[in-house]
């Protein structure tokens, strides 16, 4: 008796594949709307790099999800067809990768998603400035601060809309002065930044 209810416990505890497919999507989803968009936004701080991760993933793993979702539905329906008993599984499967390839593809689209590039970065006083770029029909770039390992960052400027799209700004550091300046190619400084 307490064999099967161990068993049962056991079963219970097991994760599913689907169920861990469906997690991805969602903890994806999660990530993209309420942390990397308010990131992107300056409203929070957070990990600097982990903005590339998703920026140059979410685009391929929408696409990997909706290409397992039609491979699944595939497999499921010849089970289906030759009356094999795993038909109910694989269908479990191909609507689990459909739903987190639905929840990867919203996070992935541009239309919430611009393009991100980094463009250079300093440290300073055992401090790392990292300098952004956010393109679609334009280019808006970004200042962050980060701590010594380049960790946790928090954005401190953002600058209005500059045409065209470009991506030809770099950090410069006055000792004299102790500030961060972005200068653009074209238009020159833009922005300093007095050291805290």
């Amino acid at each position: 008796m307490n064999s099967d209810a161990r068993h049962k416990d056991n079963k219970a505890l097991k994760p599913s594949p689907y169920g861990l497919i469906i997690l991805l999507g969602i903890v994806w989803f999660v990530i993209e709307f309420f942390w990397r968009l308010p990131f992107v936004g300056g409203d929070v701080g957070g990990i600097y790099w982990l903005l590339y991760f998703f920026e140059k993933l979410s685009s391929p793993m929408a696409i990997l999800a909706f290409i397992s979702t039609l491979l699944f539905v595939v497999i499921a329906l010849v089970m289906r067809a030759t009356k094999r008993d795993q038909y109910s599984g694989i269908a479990k499967t191909a609507g689990a990768f459909f739903f987190a390839g639905i929840l990867i593809g919203i996070a992935a689209f541009k239309f919430f998603q611009s393009e991100t590039r980094h463009l250079d970065s300093l440290k300073i006083h055992d401090k790392l400035y990292y300098l952004m770029a956010y393109s679609a029909f334009d280019t808006n770039y970004a200042l962050y601060r980060c701590d010594s390992k380049g960790v946790f960052c928090r954005q401190v400027y953002r600058s209005n809309d500059f045409m065209p799209y470009s991506f030809d700004a770099k950090l410069v550091y006055y000792s004299a002065t102790d500030e961060v300046a972005i200068e653009t190619k074209n238009k020159g400084e833009i922005y300093r930044y007095k050291i805290p």
